[in-house]
């Protein structure tokens, strides 16, 4: 399922980091898992459609969505009506104000 969900995620992002397929799990209780590398997409014309809002790929993978203000940010993150993870990170403490209570 994740693996088709990062075909899907590929079809409006471009893969940066993973997929190489040589990951290989180690250690104990790994042989009784379903394990996947990580895998870091770039999405680098979300105002012409981004999968990663409506496609999650429950697994190590995350897509990186640029913008240009903060009012885009807070769009874009709107788009994923509640997706499982965002992430704000800032130097300015106004900034995080003004945004975490959007998200």
């Amino acid at each position: 399922d994740v693996k088709a969900n990062i075909q899907e995620l590929l079809k409006t992002s471009e893969l940066v980091v993973g997929g190489e397929g040589n990951f290989k799990a180690t250690g104990d209780g790994t042989e009784k898992g379903a394990f996947i590398e990580p895998h870091l997409l770039l999405c680098r014309n979300p105002e012409s459609g981004c999968g990663a809002h409506d496609i999650e790929a429950f697994g190590p993978v995350a897509t990186v969505i640029p913008y240009d203000t903060i009012e885009d940010a807070v769009e874009l993150c709107s788009r994923g009506r509640g997706s499982l993870v965002t992430t704000l990170t800032t130097r300015d403490p106004a900034i995080a104000g003004r945004v975490a209570p959007l998200l």
